[in-house]
């Protein structure tokens, strides 16, 4: 590995961003060459000299196709990043915008928690209806109608709140973990809800596993990965969050927004 002159090594965290939507998800998929945000990352730290080409990248969440996230969290074996370099290879739909210094131990998924929103386009949904609809599911839940090919579905939810920006409903959720598809159906259950298509006892007997249901799921494009903590243990420099997140905030907005327009316009056809 080419290394940077009086380069430090050791165990790296990088702070992530990028919009989704030009992304076969977050992680490398063996056998195949499509693109992927580890991918691409790993690519920009072998080729400037920040890691080996053998060197693994390893991410705090999985993150699907069309996925956004303002903070992500991955983790390489190398030399000391230096941001300016690494972010003149990146691709311009992602960046990375703080570092630190980890022990040799450190594993990113490790977090204590993380937190999304999902941009939920407002087509005059009863709010009020959507608020209660997001507030059955905190706490400790069977979240087996919620999730994808999971084995342990038991989880908790510290937040599901709601708050408004022009022409959208924000879905905000905090946990320890997410299981796959839990967030995006969880918002398609909520919306539901909110248009009368789904009663809230039924919706609360999907949540105590009363009812066993197929679920339906939310359009990838509107979720956003906002943050990932580390309860202190990690600290993080050259950090740029206003800007990261309204950059990618907005980038999933603009894509839920479009995703809704081609809904409506397949559904008058």
């Amino acid at each position: 590995m080419a290394q940077e002159k009086g380069a430090a090594m050791g165990r790296f965290a990088l702070l992530l961003a990028y919009d989704g939507g030009g992304f076969f998800g977050s992680q490398v998929q063996n056998g195949t060459r499509v693109r992927t945000v580890a991918g691409e990352l790993s690519r920009v730290l072998a080729g400037s000299g920040f890691a080996a080409p053998s060197a693994k990248v390893a991410l705090a969440s999985r993150t699907d196709r069309g996925v956004s996230a303002a903070m992500n969290v991955a983790a390489y074996d190398g030399a000391r990043p230096i941001l300016g370099k690494i972010n003149h290879h990146l691709p311009p739909d992602m960046c990375a915008w703080g570092w630190a210094r980890v022990p040799a131990s450190f594993s990113p998924r490790h977090a204590d928690w993380k937190r999304y929103s999902y941009f939920l386009p407002d087509e005059g949904q009863d709010e009020d209806l959507l608020r209660r609809a997001l507030s059955y599911f905190t706490g400790a839940h069977d979240f087996a109608n919620f999730a994808y090919h999971e084995k342990a579905t038991v989880s908790s939810l510290d937040e599901a709140s709601l708050s408004r920006v022009p022409g959208f409903f924000v879905a905000t959720f905090r946990a320890g973990k997410f299981l796959r598809l839990q967030i995006r159906r969880m918002v398609a259950a909520a919306d539901s809800a909110s248009r009368g298509r789904m009663n809230l006892p039924l919706l609360d007997a999907l949540i105590s596993g009363k009812v066993r249901k197929g679920a339906e799921t939310a359009p990838a494009e509107g979720l956003v990965l906002e943050e990932v903590d580390y309860g202190g243990r990690v600290t993080f420099e050259e950090k740029k969050p206003v800007a990261v997140s309204e950059r990618f905030s907005m980038q999933a907005r603009l894509a839920s927004q479009r995703g809704a327009a081609l809904k409506r316009i397949a559904g008058s056809d």
